[in-house]
Parts: C-alpha cells; sequence; structure tokens
C-alpha cells in the first residue's frame, strides 16, 4: 500500500489578469489586483513538485535565485492545500490542480482504470488511438478518460500554446489537458 504523500504545489501565473484564491498563499509580496479591462495573459506556469513537503520547500525557498526567486516574489505559492478527496495520486492530483475538478467529476479517479473489455488495470492515459511518438512499440497515450476542460483548454482556445513537461506520462498528459501544444515525459522503455 502506498503511503500518503504530502506535496506542495507552487502555482504560478505570471503576467496573469486573475489570480486563484483558494488554499494558503504565500505571505509574498501581493500582485496588483486584476483590472477591468486587463490583457489576455502572456504566459501561465504552473510548477507542481510532487512528494516535496512544504515545510521541506519553505526551509530552502530562501535560496531561491533568478528564475525560481522571481515566480516566488511575483506568483502565488499554495503551500497548506487539502484535497477534497482521498486519492492523493499523481493522475488525480494533477487532473484536479488544472481543472479545479474533484475526480468524480473530472473522470480522474486513480492512476489506473479497469479496462471493462480485457478486465485489466491498465494506466488511465492508455490510448492505443494515439501511439507515442519515435516508439510505435509503446502504449499510446492520450487524455481521453479527462471528462472536463483545464486551464491549459482554455489558454489553447484563446489561440495560446500549451507545454507540459513531466518524469511521468499521466503527469504530462493531465497537466497539459484535452489538446495541449506538446506533452513531454520521460519514457524509460523505449529510453527516451
Amino acid at each position: 500500500m502506498r503511503r500518503a504523500a504530502y506535496g506542495i504545489v507552487l502555482g504560478i501565473l505570471v503576467g496573469c489578469s486573475a489570480s486563484v484564491r483558494s488554499g494558503a498563499p504565500h505571505t509574498g509580496p501581493t500582485p496588483p489586483p486584476p483590472s477591468v479591462r486587463a490583457q489576455p495573459s502572456r504566459l501561465v506556469v504552473l510548477v507542481v513538485i510532487d512528494q516535496l513537503p512544504s515545510w521541506a520547500f519553505a526551509t530552502r525557498a530562501p535560496l531561491a535565485r533568478e528564475g525560481l526567486r522571481r515566480l516566488l516574489d511575483r506568483g502565488v505559492l499554495f503551500s497548506r492545500l487539502r484535497f477534497p478527496y482521498a486519492a492523493t495520486l499523481t493522475a488525480v492530483g494533477h487532473a484536479a490542480l488544472v481543472s479545479g475538478a474533484a475526480p468524480a467529476q473530472s473522470g480522474i479517479v486513480s492512476n489506473r482504470h479497469l479496462d471493462r473489455a480485457t478486465d485489466k488495470l491498465l494506466p488511465v492515459t492508455f490510448d492505443p488511438a494515439y501511439p507515442v511518438l519515435d516508439a510505435p512499440e509503446a502504449a499510446g497515450v492520450s487524455p481521453r478518460a479527462l471528462r472536463v476542460a483545464t486551464v491549459s483548454d482554455g489558454v489553447r482556445q484563446r489561440g495560446g500554446q500549451v507545454l507540459a513537461l513531466s518524469v511521468k506520462d499521466r503527469a504530462a498528459v493531465m497537466m497539459g489537458g484535452k489538446r495541449p501544444t506538446l506533452a513531454l515525459w520521460y519514457d524509460a522503455q523505449p529510453g527516451g
């Protein structure tokens, strides 16, 4: 059985016209309130550090320089989040972060789901209709199971680009939303 993971979410909205208000925000400088005629966001950066306890991040945050320092000073940090669901798994948490929806609404209730046709547990991102580039032998991957729109989908709808990077496919796929520009992750099987 997997132990409960304690984590931190560094939700950074740089140059955005609005900011999210939930949890306990960082006590750093408060960005100015959005104007009624705010320009569309030019850049949205969401950094999620799985399994990094907020207390460990807090002790190291003063050491941040350059880009990370700018994100901490001008963004919003949520270090004491409460989840309205029990499964703090990668796919579940990332889908909730980018959609604001609980697992019952998003359709992402675990990292795996039961395929009724084969009676097998498959990754929640499994989709043979979308093969992995340069790895035809790898199982296909897509956000097909995600039933709700995400922040990423809103960015794409407004003509923006979405790039999702992660070590795990399920993190990159959920963070990228339904139609990312590009979702990249490390896959040990094909070796890249």
